[in-house]
């Protein structure tokens, strides 16, 4: 190896860190066998990309201008492959796909750098299956990534759903740096990974620094974040950009967080952003604040964001460009940055930037081919049977516009799971997370991962009916105020924008939402045992890890006691439950305990779907026998 690195005149850079190193611009894919061992970032294959020679431009150290284009994906969450394994059929969205438009873009424009901006190896049954299954083999995400030769990642809080141990084995299998400037040592503050990667690309540095959303220690399970500190955005770029633009390089923020506005300021060439309004984004917290980073640090030049999923073409904010290029693969963010050559400190002359749609895009066929033994893996393990239903339970919107068997049997089997470790909950608390829903017939682990994509852990904590009652208000936020007489034609115009996973469904009390009212006053009716939850009542109640920290805005249970968090992930309750109560006819999972006012399921789905599983008007009927409430 040393022969080898002497012979290309190298081994000076090999003395000097190894996210100092040049970049390499119009490189090509290549591949690395699933079943190669596991190597480090300055193993063989690492240090040949890492070392590759940048690629000379016309301008740049000659003085001329020279235009850098950044290339990003973010959000890919396990996303290696066009496939849906809930659905088991082909899927548009995918790092293959987006990968075809990577070497569209370099091939068209020879000084390009690579960069994700996290959330990328969580996320689809094959990110569960090679961290929780087996996580012996090179991660499939880092092995695609080293492939299309990725200059640097910025860690998302996702990354961080598996434990340390499976995020340092994939940062010692990537060939690129895994960056988080405001991610410290909490014993001391010192860095805990690699604040920033300096990279030369066509005479003209450029730092690529990382930043992470700082709420984590919100979400994520305590044993999980063990050592590590989570710093604001603003003093952690505060530390290294006026350094970064002193040495001479232009400065890339890779930001695993969105804008906290709504952004309507277009770049326009060298023109900075006008000052104009931007509207607040709803359920904006401190997780999302990179336009108060832009106007409070001045010399970043752009914002590559994400963890919003957002499709954001090039906006201006303060002096830089921002982008966000969606999900899952789903788009390439470009950004354009034309530099004065041989200026020192570096002047921006231009920038722009854009999203590049990767729908219809051909899967890039060598990454395939690399990806095709850890899919057939996942494949086969997502076919596994769990269970069955007599009946479908739709998911989607059909399930949040009324009481739904999809959020009762997550319910159900959270209550159950609970109860069996000697914590017996109240009430338990899901949203319904997708579209998937659930066929009926057998059902196999991947209908498991489609009506529950996410890696929580099951909480029960201790806390009261006002909370409670909180909680519900907050859920009920999902919809605008619903005047029954002007209904929209659209079922999607009675959402008020706020995600769908932060609408939370209740098992164990029974209540009436109406959605006639203002946000913050629509919960007409609390009972529980027959009678009314009182604010000062003591409840159990049992709920994902995620929320239990107050994510989605639901502050009231941070401060709840914790009585018991479950080592198994909920989806992993949710197949147990499947395993044990086979032939489940969704009309008996669960009961039948809210009722939305007015019935916004039948003007939308009643005709092609059929009746809600529980009617909304007046009394509820099942089984002839009136039900509650």
């Amino acid at each position: 190896m040393q022969r080898w690195l002497l012979s290309l005149g190298l081994l000076a850079a090999v003395a000097a860190p190894w996210w100092l190193l040049p970049a390499c611009s119009n490189r090509g894919v290549r591949g690395r066998a699933a079943t190669e061992p596991v190597g480090s970032a300055t193993g063989g294959e690492a240090l040949a990309v890492a070392l590759a020679p940048a690629t000379a431009a016309p301008g740049g150290a000659a003085g001329g201008p020279v235009e850098i284009r950044i290339l990003h994906t973010t959000d890919l969450h396990a996303h290696l492959v066009s496939w849906d394994y809930v659905r088991a059929r082909p899927d548009d969205e995918s790092l293959a796909a987006v990968a075809t438009l990577i070497e569209e873009e370099r091939a068209a424009h020879p000084c390009t750098l690579l960069v994700d901006t996290g959330d990328t190896i969580q996320g689809t049954a094959l990110g569960s299956f090679y961290a929780r299954e087996d996580n012996t083999p090179v991660h499939p995400m880092a092995a695609a990534m080293n492939a299309l030769r990725y200059d640097a990642m910025a860690m998302g809080n996702h990354e961080l759903n598996f434990g340390l141990a499976v995020l340092r084995k994939f940062q010692k299998e990537a060939a690129f740096p895994l960056l988080s400037a405001n991610t410290r040592r909490a014993a001391d503050g010192g860095e805990a990974f690699p604040p920033y990667a300096v990279r030369d690309v066509c005479g003209v540095k450029v730092a690529i620094l990382g930043l992470v959303t700082p709420v984590i220690p919100t979400w994520e399970r305590p044993e999980h974040i063990a050592g590590l500190a989570f710093e604001r955005l603003i003093p952690a770029a505060q530390r290294y950009v006026p350094a970064l633009r002193k040495a001479g390089a232009i400065v890339v923020a890779a930001v695993h967080a969105g804008p906290e506005e709504d952004l309507t300021a277009v770049c326009e060439g060298d023109r900075p952003a006008p000052p104009v309004a931007s509207r607040l984004l709803q359920d904006s917290t401190d997780e999302n604040g990179v336009v108060a980073l832009a106007r409070a640090v001045p010399g970043i030049d752009a914002f590559l964001t994400g963890h919003t999923h957002r499709i954001i073409g090039g906006r201006c904010v303060a002096d830089a460009v921002l982008e966000q290029p969606g999900r899952f693969g789903s788009h390439l963010g470009v950004v354009s940055l034309t530099v004065e050559g041989g200026a020192h400190p570096p002047r921006v002359l231009r920038r722009w930037a854009t999203v590049r749609s990767a729908t219809g895009a051909r899967p890039n066929a060598a990454l395939e081919a690399l990806a095709a033994p850890y899919h057939a893996r996942v494949v086969a393990h997502v076919a596994t049977k769990v269970g069955s239903l007599t009946a479908a339970a739709p998911g989607g919107l059909p399930a949040r516009f009324s009481d739904n068997a999809v959020a009762d049997l997550i319910n159900e089997a959270q209550l159950e799971a609970a109860r069996r470790a000697g914590f017996p909950a109240d009430v338990s608390l899901s949203p319904v997370f997708s579209a998937a829903g659930l066929p009926a017939g057998e059902l196999t682990l991947g209908d498991a991962f489609g009506i529950y994509p996410y890696d929580n852990t099951l909480t029960v904590l201790e806390t009261t009916g006002g909370a409670l009652r909180s909680a519900l208000e907050r859920a009920a936020r999902y919809f605008t105020v619903v005047d029954p007489r002007r209904l929209r034609k659209n079922p999607e115009a009675l959402r008020a924008g706020s995600p769908d996973h932060l609408w939370d469904f209740a098992a164990g009390v029974d209540y009436v939402v109406d959605l006639t009212r203002p946000a913050g006053q629509r919960v007409a009716s609390l009972r529980r045992g027959g009678r009314d939850v009182a604010d000062s009542d003591t409840l159990r109640v049992a709920l994902n890890s995620y929320r239990a920290r107050g994510g989605g805005g639901y502050a009231m249970w941070r401060d709840a006691k914790v009585l018991w968090s479950s080592d198994a992930g909920v989806r992993e309750l949710v197949v147990q439950y499947l395993r044990e109560h086979r032939a489940l006819d969704p009309a008996r999972i669960g009961a039948c305990n809210l009722r939305l006012v007015p019935d916004v399921y039948s003007p939308y789905f009643a005709a092609k779907l059929g009746p809600a599983r529980c009617t909304p008007a007046g009394l509820l009927q099942r089984d002839g026998v009136p039900a509650r409430p």
